[in-house]
């Protein structure tokens, strides 16, 4: 059974952590051999990123397991079944809006810290580095259990992020100037 490691980004000069990407796809096949394809959805913004993560992919000897769409495709035209994780770069714990978006959108989500600061997290989303990743995918691979897991801490990360009723009332009463 293939799984598929979904990347929704850009292909841009400030979006430098493919190759990790790409070295964990490696790894699980080479070492491991376990196949992961690897999908990065998203516009090429420079074509310099986008000829190193070629060599990147050459080099790595993984082009039958990488697609590049080089296009854009709004959330809710991509693929959630069981075999598709989504992949999103956070810094330290803090996680951008597409993360939420994936979340929101029922797909399986890992984040991948690109920053120094380490995450000490009991959250198995969140990986400090490529072994981290690693492991965490062999885990899903092998193991419904640490998928079931991942979904159910995909959810309290979204609980964390999202106004409940209550908070968005006081919100509101509190951009209109009147108190609660």
């Amino acid at each position: 059974m293939i799984k598929m490691l979904n990347v929704v980004s850009r292909i841009d000069r400030d979006k430098d952590f493919f190759v990790n990407y790409l070295e964990v796809i490696s790894i699980l096949k080479f070492k491991y051999n376990i196949i992961f394809n690897i999908k990065i959805i998203g516009n090429v913004y420079d074509e310099d990123v986008y000829h190193k993560l070629i060599e990147d992919i050459r080099r790595l000897d993984i082009i039958s397991q990488v697609e590049i769409t080089k296009k854009s495709i709004p959330f809710s035209k991509l693929f959630k079944t069981e075999n598709d994780y989504y992949i999103n770069a956070c810094i330290g714990d803090f996680v951008g809006y597409s993360s939420i978006e994936c979340i929101e959108n029922e797909m399986k989500t890992i984040f991948f810290n690109i920053s120094e600061n380490k995450i000490d997290s009991q959250n198995i989303s969140f990986c400090n580095t490529i072994d981290d990743l690693v492991i965490l995918l062999l885990n899903l691979f092998s193991n419904d259990e640490v998928n079931i897991r991942l979904k159910n801490d995909n959810q309290l990360l979204l609980e964390r992020f999202m106004l409940d009723d209550l908070e968005k009332i006081n919100l509101l009463s509190i951009l209109k100037g009147s108190n609660i």
